[in-house]
């Protein structure tokens, strides 16, 4: 928290280095607040992705394990759902890109359906 003085005493060189010395921790402390909630809200977002990537590798691993195993008439359905899984990958990051990019930079979408 910063002092405050009161202004009717005489500005000196060392009160007006206090107050630019406190200004300047305040400051800091206001960019580290910033910093804190940035780290917060970057943790959120790759928590949030790692879950969705998760649920699609596990369904990807799945549909693979079925193609491999299935009677042959099951295997089309299977594979169906695999490229779901897939798309659904795809998706996954292309939002954590939009979230950890800003809108104005340039990035390519990451498909990997074809």
């Amino acid at each position: 928290m910063m002092q405050v003085f009161p202004s009717n005493l005489p500005s000196t060189p060392s009160s007006q280095l206090t107050l630019e010395f406190e200004k300047y921790i305040g400051e800091l402390l206001a960019q580290h607040l910033e910093q804190l909630d940035f780290d917060h809200q970057r943790t959120e977002t790759i928590e949030e992705a790692v879950h969705q990537m998760r649920g699609a590798m596990t369904s990807m691993n799945l549909r693979v394990y079925l193609i491999e195993n299935a009677p042959l008439e099951d295997r089309t359905r299977h594979i169906v759902e695999l490229k779901a899984a897939v798309n659904e990958l795809s998706e996954a990051i292309n939002k954590l890109m939009e979230r950890v990019h800003p809108p104005e930079t340039p990035r390519l979408p990451a498909n990997l359906t074809h």
